[in-house]
């Protein structure tokens, strides 16, 4: 999932289930953020708080610092990413199931 700064913090509660999707975020257009009033701390709430998320730029970041490192080659990166899946798969079946019992009830 790549959300744009430019494109507002809302973007998670307004679409969550492509965020409950989602295995990694990436906050793009992060230099950017002097220009704007972006709530970066509002963009990585609930639910893409349940997903990893890397910031990026235009600008190449030095290569220690760079998004993807460690991703997925790391363990833990692959780690992260398993749990933060089953954890969205979770999410996903706990909302069907809510809305499978209203469906139920207005029978």
């Amino acid at each position: 999932m790549i959300l744009s700064v430019t494109e507002g913090e809302d973007k998670p509660l307004k679409y969550p289930d492509m965020f409950h999707a989602a295995d990694l975020m990436l906050l793009n257009k992060i230099d950017l953020l002097p220009h704007l009033s972006f709530d970066v701390a509002g963009a990585s709430s609930t639910p893409a708080a349940s997903i990893p998320n890397w910031k990026c730029s235009r600008s190449p970041p030095p290569p220690e610092k760079a998004w993807n490192a460690g991703w997925p080659g790391s363990p833990e990166g692959v780690d992260v990413a398993i749990a933060a899946r089953q954890q969205n798969v979770n999410l996903l079946r706990k909302r069907i199931a809510e809305l499978e019992a209203q469906l139920a009830a207005k029978d």
